[in-house]
């Protein structure tokens, strides 16, 4: 786990490992931690959705501010799907929103933690061999993270709902 206050340098190795591990194993787990909860929750946070409507299913509506980006909160969590705006055989915004809603199906029977937290799903032109989704969320002052390489945002998903915070 790594400290806010580390140096530019080992925070700087530390993510090149941890690109490396995703790299090599597909998943990647991390935890950082602050001086204080509040500042630990400050990092997590995504801008609130903002742009055109999207319906997602289940009673839950996105935003979209350009093709292929869609994000939308529920409860203290802040979800972003970014498919890029490359010419697609499914557009983007398709893409986009399929995945969005698949996220909030699996979220309607299943719960993540009970915190502050954050999902970005991106996919450059839409290529999710190369897709990424990572999540971090906030346990007092430790943020946690979970990244996926491929087009598993339910994978990231499932890895954050199985851990339990430990004092």
């Amino acid at each position: 786990m790594h400290t806010a206050g580390e140096s530019e340098h080992q925070v700087g190795q530390a993510v090149c490992n941890q690109s490396i591990a995703v790299l090599v194993t597909g998943y990647d787990f991390g935890g950082i931690l602050y001086a204080s909860s509040a500042q630990a929750r400050q990092t997590v946070a995504l801008p609130a959705p903002a742009g055109t409507p999207v319906d997602l299913g289940s009673g839950i509506t996105g935003a979209s501010n350009s093709p292929g980006v869609i994000a939308w909160t529920e409860g203290q969590w802040h979800f972003a799907v970014n498919y890029g705006t490359c010419p697609a055989a499914t557009s983007p915004q398709q893409q986009a929103q399929t995945t969005a809603a698949t996220i909030v199906a699996y979220l309607h029977t299943h719960l993540l933690p009970e915190t502050a937290g954050s999902l970005a799903f991106g996919a450059s032109c839409g290529d999710v061999s190369s897709a990424l989704t990572t999540l971090e969320w906030v346990w007092d002052r430790t943020v946690y993270s979970v990244s996926v390489i491929g087009y598993q945002p339910l994978a990231a998903v499932r890895l954050a709902i199985a851990m339990e915070p430990r004092s």
